[in-house]
Parts: structure tokens; C-alpha cells; sequence
């Protein structure tokens, strides 16, 4: 049987779940209500059984795992991945310096320097005084204007990686073990 990387990473999360549901810590509850001794031999048998299918899953779980690093890498889609990584990482960078307000003129940048200049308190000039600012934006209007551009074109790469990366997942086939398959029917996943 084969299924595609899309359909292998939604089995995936239905496995990881299962096996979830299934693993239990070893312990029961004695209150002085219930006799303890008698569900403990039942419920240890169950808690063995449960392990025993969880253990089963979760190899069928790594089976599909193993073939779908293996598919990402043939196919290419871990290049696409990161590739989208990158190219996020780059968005998030560019947006955050063009949060910044644009840089003003020089004749203003002047103009404040010389309002501060003027400032000749006391406290100014003491040792460790801190001494007063004003934050401007650091990157000119046509600076500003390239990261725009930047931005957008940024925008449309990643727009076409992850079209990549949906056709990748979607073409890209992995065989699935007959006795994963087999798991996968018992717990109605396929």
C-alpha cells in the first residue's frame, strides 16, 4: 500500500494519539472501600496488554516516520522546508525594521541635537547621570521603499514554497509495511 506524505503525516498524529490513550502509569488507587486484591491481577493484565499494543503502533508509527525522512529527502521537500524556514525568518527580520518611523532630516536631526545641547541643568552633567535622548528611526525613506519591495517579493517567494511543499506532499508517495497497514485497518485509520 502507498499513501502520500499529507495523508502519512495526518496517520502520524492518529498514532501518536493512540499510543497516548493506551500508556498508563502502573499504579491503582486502595481506598477503604474496595477490596485492592480484587481487580489487581485484572488491571496489570490489562495495563501489559495496552503496552503491548502500544508497542506495536508506535513501531508501525516509526516505520512510516523512517519513509517519510526518506521521501522528504528524495523528493526535495526538506530543501522546501527549509527554504520556507529561511524565507519566514527573513519576513519576520524585514517587518520588524520597518516598524521603525523613518529617519528624519538632517536639518530636524540638527535642530534636536541643538534642543538637548541647550539643556545645561545640573543633573545632565552629574557623574553617572543618564543623559537625555530622542530615538529616531534609523533608515531613510528610500531605504524604507527597498524593504518594502523586499517584503513583497519575500511575501511571493514563500507564497510559491509552500505551493512546493503542498505538491510535494501531496505527489509524493511512501509504501507503507504490510503489517503497519494491518495496524492501521484494526484501529480504523485507513
Amino acid at each position: 500500500m502507498q499513501i502520500s506524505l499529507r495523508n502519512a503525516n495526518a496517520i502520524q498524529r492518529e498514532l501518536a494519539s493512540l499510543i497516548s490513550g493506551l500508556e498508563q502509569t502502573p499504579e491503582f488507587e486502595v481506598n477503604g472501600i474496595e477490596n485492592p486484591l480484587k481487580d489487581v491481577d485484572h488491571r496489570s493484565k490489562r495495563w501489559v496488554l495496552h503496552r503491548e499494543q502500544a508497542d506495536d503502533i508506535r513501531e508501525a508509527l516509526y516505520g512510516i516516520r523512517k519513509s517519510v525522512s526518506a521521501a522528504n529527502h528524495v523528493s526535495g521537500l526538506n530543501d522546501v522546508l527549509a527554504d520556507i524556514a529561511k524565507t519566514e525568518e527573513s519576513i519576520k527580520v524585514t517587518k520588524r525594521a520597518l516598524e521603525a518611523k523613518e529617519r528624519p532630516s538632517s536639518e530636524y536631526l540638527m535642530g534636536a541635537h541643538n534642543k538637548l545641547a541647550e539643556d545645561k541643568s545640573e543633573s545632565v552633567y552629574r557623574m553617572g547621570a543618564e543623559i537625555p535622548t530622542i530615538t529616531y528611526g534609523l533608515l531613510t525613506f528610500e531605504q524604507r521603499e527597498y524593504l518594502t519591495e523586499e517584503l513583497a517579493d519575500l511575501r511571493r517567494t514563500l507564497h510559491r514554497l509552500k505551493d512546493r511543499s503542498l505538491q510535494l506532499n501531496l505527489n509524493t508517495l511512501i509504501d507503507v509495511a504490510p503489517a503497519t497497514e494491518e495496524i492501521l485497518r484494526e484501529n480504523r485509520i485507513i
